[in-house]
């Protein structure tokens, strides 16, 4: 009767249809506050009339389905937002924490960098004063510490953010299990059905979105209703009901870096780090590759340039022991750059490096690759091939360094190395002197004319060669002296023969002098050089001679014994402060640092731009997506009035059938 074409199948139809409104109506009203959840909308169909020689007489009402109010190309630019807005978030997290300890006026390097060399400048002002150098000493035992609080803190960032990491691809494979099981779920409901299961599929959207904040994901569609997520380099993470994972392990070269892998439904795995490009997983490896690894590379090139250039200088001076300066601090050159062989490797080659030109070293790791007899040097910043060669040592005058080959008989094809030109280098900055009479803060050697000469000639202050056994660079006639076996430098006399020529000669032993070099030509009209090489010290010098001298005048260069007072060495190193040794010539330690503050700040600042627009852009998709699929409790509650209605109409039409029916009967009786 209720599927016939009379009023009372009619009215029957009717009340069925409008209670199911009403109850999907409750269900939009009981879950308004759901994550993910779309309105869901009951879709009516009149019946199939019944033909009739009077013609077709309708029969009612049908409920035709429930279907979710959804915009697929909405849901997915919520997606795609939510990565991008992800992934800047946790990359500004970071980075703003870089920012932070690097400019602070306390914790950043600026400030001990500048103490250092007002302590220096402290003892050129008072060389003979004990408290000067000691406070140089501390001062520089907090430039070590400031470099070492530095490269701590960064690796602590390194850390963090690797546990972060681990946390995240858990929650990955966690999604990717959960979105295979709905789509298990889904396909047997639908197929059941054939009405979509709608508050499946929401939830299935819903761990799509969560995923989406991990990491970039791209999907397809089958026809059984599953879904199939792609990630990284279009690594299938689900297809139809099954799932694989994501995982970390070790990378090759340093345990102390993770590498993300797929794992393969063969258990293969496959490094995808660096197509890892958003989601919070994409904003760590970004954090990890563009911030923090070349900042910590940065500090290390500049705390490399800094030992290299005060131990150059310190060894070029004479300390209150009467010995030529020792290493200030430690040689970091001397224990070479970072070359990690891969655990991978089958050969046992042993490379090393070393630093040759300081202005050329980058804030870059290389991978070094062996294969079909070539070794391929790659710059990682930008994968650029910077050379390829076949044996070694090389040198590689662009990149600043040497490889050398330490040890090893043997390498194999695939064998690889990984290069940290300056990435180690802060956090072995250390200081070797302990004592203020190691300071050499004295000129290694003086000059000085005899008081008894009687000419007008001169000779000015010995200056130290920039470089070894370099020419003097004067452009004066220049009489040369290679003194090799010497430990220290000998004294030397000048000694003229009149007032065109004049003879070298070693007092180092007065009783016994020694005649180097004799009748050395001279010109009073342009003055001579002296150049002395030591070679087995590694040290040159050279002494100007100027004027008219006259015969038997004497111009003595010597060791610079008991010179307490003397100045020069800490003035030249208090000159290194504004001297530009770094960056090709372009900028001092301090500008270096400058650049490196201002850099990571650029940087933080243009993430904080950009997450503050996806943040518009994410919070104008999730808007269109409730303004398509949200619950509206005025627009449900208006439903809910008017569907009582119907619902009432139509139990009146009932109702007025049966009265109908009733008097039907009675008329039979």
């Amino acid at each position: 009767m209720a599927s016939g074409g009379d009023a009372m199948g009619i009215g029957i139809s009717g009340l069925l249809t409008t209670q199911r409104q009403i109850t999907t109506t409750s269900h939009n009203i009981a879950n308004a506050q759901t994550e993910g959840y779309s309105r869901q909308r009951v879709h009516l169909a009149t019946r199939p009339p019944q033909v009739t020689s009077a013609g077709n007489i309708g029969k009612g009402v049908t409920v035709e389905g429930v279907r979710r109010v959804y915009n697929d190309f909405i849901s997915a630019q919520v997606r795609d937002n939510t990565t991008r807005h992800a992934a800047l978030d946790k990359q500004f997290e970071y980075t703003s924490q870089v920012d932070r300890l690097l400019s602070d006026p306390e914790a950043g390097l600026a400030p001990a960098l500048q103490g250092f060399f007002d302590a220096v400048q402290g003892v050129a002002d008072d060389p003979s004063s004990t408290a000067a150098r000691q406070v140089l000493l501390t001062a520089s035992g907090t430039l070590e510490d400031r470099f070492g609080y530095l490269n701590d803190r960064f690796d602590e960032l390194r850390a963090a953010a690797d546990n972060d990491l681990t946390v995240i691809v858990e929650e990955v494979n966690n999604a990717a299990a959960a979105i295979a099981e709905l789509n298990r779920k889904i396909t047997v409901a639908q197929g059941g059905s054939q009405q979509p299961p709608n508050d499946l599929l929401d939830r299935r959207d819903e761990l799509l979105r969560q995923l989406a904040e991990k990491v970039n994901v791209t999907t397809t569609f089958q026809d059984d209703g599953s879904i199939n997520v792609f990630v990284g380099n279009g690594q299938t993470l689900v297809i139809g009901q099954s799932s694989s994972k994501l995982a970390l392990q070790d990378n090759p070269f340093d345990p102390r870096v993770s590498d993300i892998v797929f794992v393969g439904p063969d258990d293969s795995r496959t490094v995808v780090t660096k197509f890892m490009t958003g989601g919070t997983v994409g904003g760590l490896v970004n954090f990890n590759r563009d911030i923090l690894d070349r900042t910590q590379s940065e500090l290390g090139r500049i705390a490399f340039g800094l030992t290299k250039a005060v131990n150059d200088q310190h060894h070029l001076g004479m300390d209150l022991n009467n010995l030529p300066g020792k290493d200030y601090f430690l040689n970091l050159n001397e224990e070479g750059i970072e070359v990690l062989p891969s655990k991978r490797n089958q050969g046992d080659y042993i490379l090393g490096a070393t630093v040759t030109n300081l202005d050329k070293i980058k804030s870059t790791d290389y991978r070094l690759d062996y294969r079909g007899g070539t070794f391929t040097l790659v710059r990682l910043s930008d994968d650029t091939v910077v050379d390829t060669f076949s044996s070694l040592p090389r040198d590689l005058p662009g990149e600043g360094f040497t490889l050398t080959l330490q040890s090893g008989g043997s390498i194999q094809d695939g064998d690889s190395f990984m290069i940290r030109p300056a990435r180690s280098a802060a956090n072995r900055f250390h200081l070797l002197l302990r004592n203020t009479t190691d300071i050499a803060a004295a000129s290694l050697v003086r000059s000085e004319a005899a008081i008894e000469n009687q000419g007008e000639g001169e000779i000015l202050p010995p200056r130290i060669l920039d470089t070894p056994l370099s020419g003097g660079g004067s452009g004066l006639p220049e009489t040369v002296l290679d003194l090799p076996g010497r430990s220290l430098p000998p004294q030397l006399e000048v000694v003229f023969n009149g007032a065109t020529s004049f003879d070298i000669v070693d007092v180092s032993d007065p009783a016994a002098p020694v005649v180097l070099q004799g009748a050395v030509p001279y010109d009073a009209g342009t003055g001579a050089q002296v150049r002395v090489n030591l070679p087995d010290m590694e040290f040159a010098y050279a002494a100007e001679l100027r004027g008219t001298p006259m015969a038997g005048d004497r111009f003595r260069i010597q060791f610079n014994k008991d010179a307490t007072g003397d100045n020069g060495n800490a003035l030249d190193m208090a000159l290194l402060q504004n001297a530009a040794l770094l960056l090709d010539g372009s900028a001092t330690f301090g500008e270096a640092y400058s650049q490196l503050v201002s850099r990571v700040g650029s940087k933080t600042h243009e993430l904080d731009i950009n997450l503050e627009a996806q943040k518009v852009l994410l919070d104008n998709s999730i808007a269109e997506r409730e303004s398509v699929a949200g619950v509206n409790l005025d627009e449900e509650a208006a439903n809910l009035v008017r569907f009582q209605n119907i619902y009432n109409a139509n139990a009146q039409v009932v109702a007025t059938a049966g009265e109908l029916f009733d008097t039907f009967l009675a008329s039979l009786r």
